[in-house]
């Protein structure tokens, strides 16, 4: 015991001592979010999360926005500038998702500077984005517009809430009440 103390201090000072050589242990970096993230996950979420069950979406998930808008081999510029316009004025004519727009509706109007919108939008087109539970097997089938697949899906949906109603088993909740007409 009389000479573990020594040994401890001994220790502890040559533990002290600055070294030149390398450190090989783990080290933490701190990674900054991308800007457009950020506003996408706080802004664009609310109505766009990929984590919302399919029966409960109130709009398309960003993967489904990214997917209609990054096609022909569109450039960065390009797509920013459709994603813009189409926040900034959110008409039919301006949109490229009209199966997406017939069965949401049309995107009430954003007010999003326009460096916000370019920030979101070049996050989009630069990374891979989250999708939903079963969002490739939804859209592997998919050509075009898809507004067939959609048309059919609304079809079936409306077929069935109009025989549940028939037999009085038509849950008359909000959502489902709009869908029945």
């Amino acid at each position: 015991m009389k000479y573990l103390i020594p040994i401890l201090l001994v220790v502890i000072s040559l533990g002290c001592q600055k070294s030149d050589k390398p450190f090989y242990g783990i080290k933490t970096a701190i990674v900054e979010q991308h800007p457009g993230k950020k506003i996408m996950e706080m802004q664009c979420y609310v109505c766009h999360n990929p984590a919302t069950p399919e029966e409960n979406r109130i709009a398309p998930p960003m993967i489904a926005i990214k997917n209609h808008y990054k096609k022909n081999n569109i450039s960065k510029e390009n797509f920013v500038k459709e994603i813009q316009k189409f926040i900034k004025n959110p008409v039919v004519k301006n949109s490229k998702m009209p199966g997406a727009v017939k069965k949401f509706g049309l995107m009430p109007r954003q007010y999003f500077s326009e460096s916000a919108i370019r920030q979101i939008a070049e996050y989009m087109y630069d990374n891979e984005l989250e999708r939903p539970v079963g969002f490739d097997e939804n859209h592997k089938n998919i050509k075009g517009n898809g507004i067939i697949k959609v048309q059919i899906k609304n079809i079936l949906r409306y077929s069935h809430n109009y025989i549940n109603f028939l037999n009085g088993k038509f849950d008359f909740t909000y959502r489902n009440f709009y869908s029945f007409l």
